[in-house]
């Protein structure tokens, strides 16, 4: 829900690009919180208050808490900080597991959608391919990797990659990306089919990588490389592994913080 909010958001931003100078979004939030005062005023209330308005809306009341919410995301995307609300409400939903105050039957860990890699014959043609005709956003920085935690990483000898990460349309600035990755060495391009594998891997994003991996293997998955902690200058520390599931379809589990 927190992603389509913020692309809500990020609409609204652009729908009214007058209103959003940092005083104006904080007194549209204060005028929304009012309004939201006034439906639990009138939800509370008894007798000659009813009588005067009615019966409470739950719709209007709705449409309350969601205008709250967007005006708050809204400063959240002007300061750039909805990486560390979504930061804070994971910290929150673990703790709060934990503490047992939310009982659910739940994977082990926590994931999110994070990315789709393509392996690109030149990565440089398709990341202006996906830019001019789908409005996909350059996220950077542009990768250049190699070195042994890549070769044990992909299980692949003296590996290199090149690419970038494009922010895809839609989702905003916490959305999702498309990874486009040009491998040295490569294969060579099969012949395009309908029903012939063409995506790299997908990946997730998990508070706990080795819990990921344990129920990735329960689940009839398996290894294709190792557990790899790496700094990447300019993107922060990230631990990963490289994985298949069931049908051989190869996924990754990663956890970023930041660089150290």
């Amino acid at each position: 829900m927190l992603e389509e909010l913020l692309t809500i958001a990020e609409g609204m931003r652009r729908r009214f690009p007058d209103g959003n100078e940092p005083f104006q979004m904080m007194t549209r939030l204060l005028e929304e919180c009012g309004e939201l005062a006034q439906m639990v005023n009138h939800f509370e209330s008894t007798g000659v208050k009813r009588e005067k308005y009615g019966e409470p809306d739950t719709a209007k009341f709705a449409k309350e808490v969601m205008d709250v919410l967007g005006c708050a995301l809204q400063v959240a995307l002007h300061y750039n900080v909805t990486g560390g609300v979504e930061a804070l409400l994971a910290d929150r939903y673990q703790r709060l597991t934990r503490e047992g105050f939310i009982v659910e039957a739940t994977p082990p860990f926590l994931a999110r959608y994070v990315h789709t890699n393509l392996v690109a014959m030149d990565w440089q043609r398709l990341v202006q391919f996906y830019v001019q005709v789908f409005g996909c956003i350059p996220a950077p920085p542009e990768r250049d990797l190699s070195g042994p935690w890549l070769d044990e990483a992909v299980n692949l000898p003296e590996a290199h990659v090149r690419g970038m990460h494009l922010r895809l349309p839609g989702y905003g600035d916490a959305g999702p990306t498309l990874e486009i990755f040009q491998y040295s060495p490569e294969l060579a391009h099969p012949a395009p089919a309908a029903n012939r594998p063409g995506f790299g891997h997908i990946a997730f994003a998990v508070d706990d990588v080795k819990a990921a991996r344990e129920a990735v293997l329960a689940a009839g998955g398996d290894d294709v490389g190792k557990v790899i902690h790496q700094e990447i200058p300019g993107a922060g520390h990230i631990t990963f592994v490289y994985m298949t599931d069931p049908e051989g379809n190869i996924l990754e589990l990663q956890r970023w913080s930041p660089e150290t």
